[in-house]
């Protein structure tokens, strides 16, 4: 599967490795970055049309100020940022493999058999260019090998699951590997089903351990980056931000960066990605899953926090 997230920027599936071009004044860019570093994220998405959509006209003045170079939060502008913190460098012509759950799942971009939620009309996410990983691979030069991602999936459960929903089991880790190529960099979003579903601490702590380490022998020469979970409303206990255990997302996450920090691992926070309690209407579908705007803001601000 190919898809092209713009005039001149383009990403494969199949693991290939093709470099991605982009295409600014340095300038620009320059000022880009000094905008974006002083402006709300909220404010500037509300500025910028969403992907795949068609901006009403403005007048001379609205459009400049709703443009990349003004600090308006679009694809291009995400570029912008990547390369002005240098990621394409240390990342363009790599192959990636992403483990996660649903909110990183995109038909066709998993192994068979494998559940999806994306593409998802109430969402708004209807190709996969408006993946919050699809942003981060583009604008860093990335490819996708595979999104090795499960809807409802866990990260903790039978380690030697022969389907491969459980994250840690062999099965799973196995199957971020493409037909004939191994991932250069690993991206884990994993936990926010285990929160969900009142998961002890200690049992998650164990199985995304295990995790780690099956990926450390299995891809010796891989990337590891782990990333914390997204602020989500824990509608299945019915009681908002704390689990059926009085559990907070953040007990989970620490345990993610407590697993990363033994084995040296960096971790990418989202916590400030601009999901909140307050906006969970606005920017996800219900509570959990990222709409069309929730991963662009996430992307932007992932970016801003990649190693």
């Amino acid at each position: 599967m190919n898809t092209t997230d713009s005039k001149s920027n383009r990403i494969r599936t199949d693991g290939s490795g093709r470099n991605i071009s982009f295409l600014w004044k340095p300038a620009a860019a320059l000022f880009t970055a000094f905008v974006l570093a002083f402006t709300p994220q909220a404010a500037l998405l509300a500025a910028s049309p969403l992907p795949g959509t068609t901006a009403a006209p403005q007048t001379a003045a609205g459009a400049a100020a709703s443009s990349p170079v003004s600090g308006a939060l679009t694809p291009d502008s995400l570029a912008q940022i990547a390369a002005l913190r240098g990621l394409p460098a240390r990342y363009a012509g790599k192959a990636c493999s992403i483990l996660g759950d649903s909110i990183s799942t995109y038909a066709g971009t998993a192994p068979k058999g494998y559940l999806t939620y994306y593409p998802n009309k109430e969402s708004g996410i209807s190709s996969m260019d408006q993946m919050w990983w699809h942003y981060i691979l583009v604008s860093c030069g990335m490819s996708l090998l595979r999104s090795c991602s499960w809807s409802g999936a866990r990260m903790s459960g039978d380690k030697e699951d022969p389907t491969g929903k459980t994250g840690c089991s062999t099965k799973r880790i196995s199957d971020l590997s493409g037909k004939d190529k191994t991932p250069d960099v690993i991206l884990i979003m994993m936990g926010t089903n285990d929160f969900l579903s009142a998961v002890s601490l200690p049992r998650f702590q164990d199985c995304y351990g295990t995790c780690l380490d099956r990926i450390a022998a299995r891809y010796p020469n891989a990337s590891v980056i782990c990333f914390t979970c997204f602020p989500v409303n824990c509608w299945a206990s019915g009681t908002g931000q704390l689990n059926a255990d009085g559990r907070t997302i953040d007990d989970y996450n620490e345990i993610i960066r407590q697993c990363a920090a033994a084995r040296t691992l960096p971790v990418v926070e989202t916590g400030g990605c601009g999901i909140t309690v307050q906006n969970f209407k606005t920017l996800t579908v219900d509570g959990i899953h990222p709409n069309a705007q929730g991963a662009l803001l996430a992307a932007a601000d992932i970016l801003q926090n990649m190693p």
